[in-house]
Order: C-alpha cells, then sequence, then structure tokens
C-alpha cells in the first residue's frame, strides 16, 4: 500500500464523503451519541461489510500516551517468596484490573554504574514506572 493510500478509519471516511472525526464518533459506544443514526447505522454498515476493527493503539498513539505500567522489582529469587511483593503486585494487578492498562513486571539489568540509564530502556514505551527495588540514594531519585 502507498503511503497516501488512505486505510482504516480514512477509508471508511473516504468510501463515505465524510470526514474520520464523524467516522471515528460513530464507532465509539461513548460518542456515538453525536452522530445521527442514519449516518451510525451507514458507517456501521460499512464498516462490517470492510471487517474494519479499530486499532485501540491508535487513541493511544494520537493521545501520546502508551496505557503501559512498567513495575521494577528486585533481581533476586526471594522475591517471589516474599509476602511484601507478592500483596504489593497483586495490588498492582487488581488495581488495573478493570482498565485497560498493560502491566510489566521486571527488573534493572545492569547498564554500569549508572540507575539512570538502567531504568531509562524500561521506561520509553509506557506511560509510567513503579520502582520498587532497592532504596536509592538522592543523586539516583533526582
Amino acid at each position: 500500500m502507498k503511503k497516501d493510500d488512505p486505510s482504516g478509519i480514512r477509508l471508511l471516511a473516504q468510501k463515505l464523503g465524510i470526514s474520520a472525526a464523524t467516522v471515528s464518533r460513530a464507532l465509539r459506544p461513548e460518542t456515538a451519541h453525536m452522530v445521527k443514526e442514519s449516518r451510525r447505522k451507514e458507517i456501521i454498515e460499512l464498516a462490517d461489510a470492510m471487517q474494519f476493527r479499530p486499532n485501540p493503539g491508535a487513541r493511544y498513539i494520537r493521545k501520546g500516551m502508551n496505557p503501559t505500567l512498567v513495575v521494577v522489582i528486585p533481581n533476586e529469587e526471594e522475591v517471589f517468596f516474599s509476602e511484601f511483593y507478592s500483596r504489593f503486585l497483586a495490588g498492582v494487578l487488581h488495581a488495573v484490573a478493570e482498565t485497560d492498562w498493560e502491566v510489566r513486571i521486571t527488573t534493572l539489568r545492569p547498564q554500569g554504574d549508572s540507575f539512570v540509564e538502567a531504568l531509562r530502556p524500561l521506561s520509553l514505551d509506557c506511560s509510567g514506572v513503579i520502582y520498587a527495588g532497592t532504596p536509592l540514594n538522592s543523586d539516583e531519585i533526582e
């Protein structure tokens, strides 16, 4: 497909001669009421015929966020037998259970002596980091 070729919502909009925003509103339950019923029906029928399924990632890219939370725990085997960490992780998972957020649980991999350098790759594609590892000094916190 050429770069100029529309796809997804833009293709639906082009075929119907309407804006992509109208198509988007019609396909989202929380905004569907903003589109006239006859137009909404037309959009939904075409979307079904084209087997179109919205890409939830596109919304996050447009908003500039990724619904991912990274939880960093110590790189020690005992963590998995610790009552504290098991309750802590269960609480995090419970808190996001009813959302569309993803939780990644990881450990820090040494990147030289710098805590920041070790944390940076983990935080690049997420919107939040919870650090539950060993205490940090004031330089690392800053």
